[in-house]
């Protein structure tokens, strides 16, 4: 595009036909989470310069009708938007521009996740409305309980800041930051495909999931077993404890709380009954390894137990079985909580349906300018984990 021809704004106008600004308000359960059948589409703002209509549920037909007509619509966060408005009216943009990626882009993809608030309030431009967040979602309140009034203007509000943020940042491609404008609309493009891949999920086998990660927990009974064994453990011992495997190998005083009878109940409604109290006993336990110099943790006398310092300790003997097996238990314990039990448990979480996994792919997080994947990380799955996501083409 040749900006010295003509403004960007003027470019634009051209390509496409009607732009419309589009902001949503949602009920409020998981952050208005667009995939849970818990939450509803509650209003939709939509406009541009000088004019502004709000619809209701009630009115979404007429909606539909002007949406149809837009070529380009103006967001921030513009997957969350579109999400709900495919979800509840079938309908995609043609084309986005989202200011989102246009601030993460001015700050040379250092600011991570701007708001629109901070947006608007770095460019001096009106900012968000604070009375429904503080008013009535902070204290619990959903949003079909508030007043029309108050909503109504709340979201007009929001679609009047990104309106104006949209100006300013195409002021902005049209002078000091003209080199980043191409590619600000490739990741705009970028977001209408990964809006596209967050909406149809990944399909998950949780049955076969979990049943593996049954298995995997029997494995880790083992390996448990084995260690109490070879240590020659006579006291409960917490594996999932790094306090106790710190002390387990680094030497220290394991307190074991235990009851015992004192003697019976001479009156009351328990009378006869034997009576107990609690005790505690310690369990001292010998060094077997040399801690590596640096590792001490904040509490006194416990040190690192990560993977990568038990990987660097120098051990022979016992405290050799001892590491490998603690390696081996970290290993499965982190597949089943990531993703053997983990993905089943974030289905479960987010009320999704049918279960299909709809994990965020970020585009304003990382420095480098690549995705990240977030609730849940699907980037780089186990084997383990990949077996179980079925293909529905």
């Amino acid at each position: 595009m040749d900006l010295t021809k003509q403004s960007l704004t003027t470019q634009l106008l051209k390509n496409y036909s009607n732009p419309i600004v589009l902001d949503v308000e949602t009920s409020i359960y998981l952050k208005g989470h667009p995939f849970s059948t818990k939450n509803r589409l509650e209003m939709v703002v939509i406009g541009f310069d000088g004019w502004t209509k709000t619809y209701l549920p009630q009115q979404f037909t007429q909606l539909i009708r002007e949406l149809e007509k837009s070529d380009f619509w103006i967001t921030f966060n513009g997957k969350f938007d579109i999400h709900w408005i495919r979800r509840e009216l079938g309908i995609v943009p043609k084309s986005v521009w989202d200011c989102q990626i246009a601030e993460f882009l001015f700050s040379d993809q250092l600011w991570k996740y701007p708001s629109l608030d901070e947006s608007c309030e770095k460019r001096g431009l009106p900012r968000k409305l604070d009375v429904v967040k503080e008013e009535y979602w902070n204290k619990g309140i959903d949003t079909s309980e508030i007043p029309y009034d108050i909503l109504r203007d709340y979201a007009i509000q929001d679609k009047e800041s990104t309106l104006a943020l949209f100006h300013e940042q195409v002021k902005l491609f049209e002078g000091e930051h003209a080199d980043k404008y191409k590619l600000f609309r490739a990741q705009c493009n970028d977001l209408l495909v990964l809006q596209e891949i967050e909406y149809n999920g990944i399909l998950y086998d949780v049955d076969n999931s979990l049943k593996a990660a049954h298995n995997l927990e029997e494995q880790i009974k083992k390996i448990d077993n084995t260690i109490t064994q070879i240590c020659q453990i006579s006291f409960p011992f917490n594996h999932d404890s790094r306090q106790q495997i710190s002390k387990l190998l680094y030497g220290g005083v394991i307190e074991e709380e235990f009851t015992a009878p004192i003697g019976v109940y001479k009156t009351g409604l328990r009378k006869g009954e034997v009576k107990m109290k609690k005790f505690q006993r310690e369990h001292l336990l010998e060094r077997i390894v040399e801690p590596l110099q640096g590792s001490e943790m904040k509490a006194e006398g416990i040190y690192a137990t990560d993977e990568e310092t038990l990987s660097a300790l120098k051990a022979v003997g016992l405290a050799k079985k001892v590491i490998k097996l603690l390696l081996e238990r970290a290993k499965l314990a982190k597949m089943n909580s990531t993703y053997l039990q983990g993905w089943p448990n974030r289905i479960a979480e987010q009320d999704w349906q049918d279960n299909i996994i709809h994990s965020n792919l970020n585009q304003c997080v990382v420095v480098s300018g690549r995705l990240s994947s977030t609730k849940p990380n699907i980037q780089n799955p186990t084997k383990e984990a990949k077996q179980f996501c079925i293909s529905r083409f």
